[in-house]
Formats: structure tokens, sequence, C-alpha cells
């Protein structure tokens, strides 16, 4: 989760400032700092959403939802828990 807000938040700090806010960072801060929810979504899959702006230069304005999808890893990590 965090690699891929990560990405998100790397390709949008570039655009100009939203007025009467603290630069584009704090404007999209509440998107940053979502907790996403995983669910079990078949087989070893956990799926969860997030909501981020259609526009990121319109921070306040329209907003989507991205799902995501991941596989934790297993292994040695998962072995020794057992």
């Amino acid at each position: 989760m965090s690699a891929v807000l990560a990405l998100l938040a790397a390709g949008c700090t570039g655009g100009p400032e939203a007025e009467g806010s603290g630069g584009p960072e704090e404007a999209l801060a509440e998107f940053y700092q979502q907790d996403l929810v995983w669910e079990e979504c078949g087989g070893d899959f956990e799926c969860a959403t997030y909501e981020v702006p259609l526009d990121y230069d319109d921070p306040d304005g329209e907003r989507v939802e991205i799902a995501v999808k991941r596989l934790p890893a297993a292994g040695e990590a998962e072995a020794r828990s057992s």
C-alpha cells in the first residue's frame, strides 16, 4: 500500500499550488494518509480501494476510487510464524 501511495505522491507533487493552502502536499494530504482496508478476494489475494482526485490540480473536485490487489509474500517469514 505504501509503495502505491509513494508512487502516487511522487508523480503528483509538481503541479501548481492550490489556492489558499500550504501547497500541493497539504492539499493532497488526506489522500496520502488513507488507511486501506484489505479483504480477501479470491485465492490468496487481498483487495482494497482508495480514493484519489480526478484532477490533481483540483484536489477538492471530483474523486474516483482506485481498486488495488495484492498477494502477500509467502516463504521464510511465513514459515517462522508456524
